[in-house]
């Protein structure tokens, strides 16, 4: 399986030093964090289709694994204090 997160343009993902989550920034100076279970995580550059901009670089985040029945996969964002 793979399951794809699409960054907004300006979001900056990094993982943390322990490789637990992944922070993202973003231009206002929020920050949110990306954990999950389950699944192997990687970052990876994307695009996406703006109606006003056309073709906007971005993130994303990738959740991957072996598809079976005992298969679970977990998530959360979650917003982090500045």
């Amino acid at each position: 399986y793979i399951i794809r997160f699409h960054l907004d343009q300006g979001a900056v993902p990094e993982r943390d030093e322990n490789d637990q989550m992944i922070r993202i920034g973003f231009r206002s100076g929020e920050v949110w964090a990306f954990l999950w279970e389950g699944a192997h995580a990687e970052i990876e550059e994307s695009v996406r289709h703006s109606a006003w901009f056309g073709l906007v670089r971005t993130f994303q985040i990738v959740l991957s694994g072996p598809a079976r029945p005992e298969t679970e996969i977990a998530w959360v964002f979650t917003q982090q204090s500045v």
